[in-house]
């Protein structure tokens, strides 16, 4: 064997002693439950949107243009087309076994300008109950779009670095989350503490004036408490297991559109 042969030889076993050709089962598992994850959510948008599409003629197709309305309609109905493309992109260029890198920082990428889409759709929604609640308050209003301004600042900017540091193999699996990506689970959790907060407290004004039992009250109290819990419970589960074993993002991005429209 000639010398430039058996270079290649070594440097094929050194690659395949890293990173080993995937066996039946190892194949099959990871883009079986990627799919069955993408499908579900995909399932449950469109069940959604058919049970209260009676309801979304009435309420909001007729209703008056306003900036609550078409950040309704954006959001139900880009996060369906983010769960289509997904299940379109998982069933054709994903499903192979060897996905070249490009195409996997291509894929992430996607993903998490969708979610950060979805994600500031909510946060003007529930930045704009809370500025109706303190009766338009100009002082509320500064400080909460100056929230959402700067949280979807350092949103994009984590994303954008976090895409660059990652690594991906064969399957468009990531074996470690960078560091900069914690500020995306901090900067979430944080905006929605404040919003929770900014809600607890005016319903105990509320409650000092007699009128904390009004109805719009105890729903945004309901409403934002189950989002606050919601997101904390995702980041907690999901930023540990990122960084001690791998980057689920197949798992989260399948339900971070279906979450946000619920």
């Amino acid at each position: 064997m000639t010398e430039p042969r058996r270079r290649r030889h070594s440097n094929l076993n050194l690659y395949n002693d890293i990173n080993p050709p995937p066996t039946g089962t190892q194949m099959d598992s990871p883009h079986f439950f990627r799919n069955c994850s993408c499908l579900a959510a995909l399932t449950c948008l469109i069940w959604d949107s058919l049970l209260t599409c009676h309801h979304e003629y009435q309420y909001i197709w007729k209703s008056h243009s306003s900036t609550v309305k078409w950040i309704y309609l954006f959001s139900r109905y880009f996060a369906i087309a983010v769960q289509t493309a997904n299940s379109a992109m998982l069933a054709g260029p994903l499903g192979h076994i060897h996905i070249r890198p490009r195409l996997c920082s291509a894929w992430f990428g996607f993903q998490m300008a969708s979610a950060m889409s979805l994600m500031t759709a909510l946060e003007i929604v529930l930045a704009l109950r809370v500025y109706a609640l303190y009766h338009e308050s100009r002082s509320i209003g500064i400080l909460l779009a100056t929230v959402v301004t700067v949280g979807s600042i350092v949103f994009i900017f984590s994303a954008a670095r976090t895409i660059r540091l990652l690594r991906f193999d064969s399957r468009c699996n990531s074996p470690e989350a960078p560091r900069v990506s914690l500020f995306l689970s901090t900067t979430v959790v944080l905006i929605q503490a404040m919003m929770w907060m900014l809600t607890v407290y005016r319903r105990k004004i509320a409650k000092r004036d007699g009128w904390d039992r009004a109805p719009i009250v105890r729903l945004m109290l309901r409403d934002g408490s189950w989002i606050f819990v919601g997101m904390s419970v995702i980041v907690a589960t999901v930023t540990p297991y990122s960084f001690a074993i791998r980057v689920v993002a197949h798992v989260t991005f399948s339900r971070v559109p279906k979450n946000f429209v619920f």
